[in-house]
């Protein structure tokens, strides 16, 4: 083509054409970075995962909301524990408008219910609701029933390791719509999998070191014991171990003779002496204990 023989506007096809080019290539170049800045801040969760290994439970779940937050918005973020034997839900982590909530009042521990962290666990899936809330949950009003504030778009995953569902991770937004994407969904489902095997772990090893430092207090318990035969102090050692071993804030004991309680043994770090003047009643714990072998409350 010769520029001298075209007319004013023959340069528009080509300009149009290279404009359209160079747009392909830029959305190309940053969807590539943004799937390396995913894939790096993946590789990170997992090695600080890895080295948390024989950490706390509570340093494990700072990491995962901290890799968490590079990758999309946190304002709103909660890990949920399912207890499958209590049919409890608990939740050690919660940010809500950036804060740091406590587990109380509508994050304290409950029975399940039929909410959307109870949603996920019931049907072991993803939920990711973009928007329209009351829509969906008047679709879904035989299962979840709305509670506290409504949020304008929910994205939640469920943690299952060894085929047991411990948890879910969840975010939500309550100002915006359509905050979370098939790629926020496809991420946090990733982080949930590297979090439900560190959590795994470390509850395991937890529970070896706790199992661990039961078994030396129970010798200790047992050297003191049979180091003496004065009845009183045997008694008071017996209390003073069984604290030390159950890692109680306190333990009383209430000797009996003839089938009558006597004064208790106390040992505990605050109480207060008035409350056990008066010994165990007979509709009591104590005189169920006796009854039952066993009391859990």
């Amino acid at each position: 083509l010769k520029l001298s023989e075209a007319g004013p506007n023959a340069l528009e096809p080509l300009l149009d054409k290279l404009l359209d080019s160079l747009n392909v290539e830029t959305d190309a170049a940053v969807e590539n970075a943004e799937r390396v800045l995913e894939l790096a801040a993946l590789n990170t969760l997992g090695d600080r995962l890895s080295s948390a290994a024989t950490s706390t439970v509570e340093a494990i779940l700072k990491i995962v909301y901290e890799q968490t937050a590079l990758l999309m918005e946190t304002k709103n973020f909660y890990i949920a524990f399912y207890d499958v034997n209590l049919d409890m839900i608990s939740f050690p982590f919660v940010r809500e408008e950036g804060k740091i909530k406590k587990q109380v009042g509508d994050w304290a521990a409950r029975k399940t219910g039929r909410g959307l962290t109870e949603y996920i666990i019931r049907n072991r899936t993803s939920l990711n609701i973009h928007a329209d809330m009351d829509n969906w949950y008047l679709s879904h009003r035989d299962e979840v029933v709305r509670t506290g504030k409504l949020a304008k778009s929910w994205l939640g995953v469920p943690m299952i390791t060894r085929d047991e569902l411990i948890g879910v991770i969840a975010v939500h937004d309550y100002d915006n719509e359509n905050t979370f994407d098939v790629s926020d969904l496809s991420i946090l489902s990733a982080i949930a999998n590297h979090a439900d095997i560190a959590i795994a772990n470390a509850r395991l090893f937890q529970s070896n070191q706790r199992q661990a430092e039961q078994a030396v207090q129970l010798r200790k318990v047992s050297q003191a014991i049979t180091s003496t035969i004065d009845l009183p102090k045997v008694l008071k050692r017996v209390v003073q171990g069984a604290r030390r071993v159950m890692n109680a804030d306190l333990v009383t004991l209430y000797p009996m003779t003839q089938g009558k309680f006597e004064k208790p043994i106390i040992d505990g770090k605050t109480y207060t002496k008035l409350e056990f003047i008066d010994l165990p009643k007979p509709e009591g714990s104590a005189s169920k204990v006796l009854d039952r072998g066993f009391l859990v409350v």
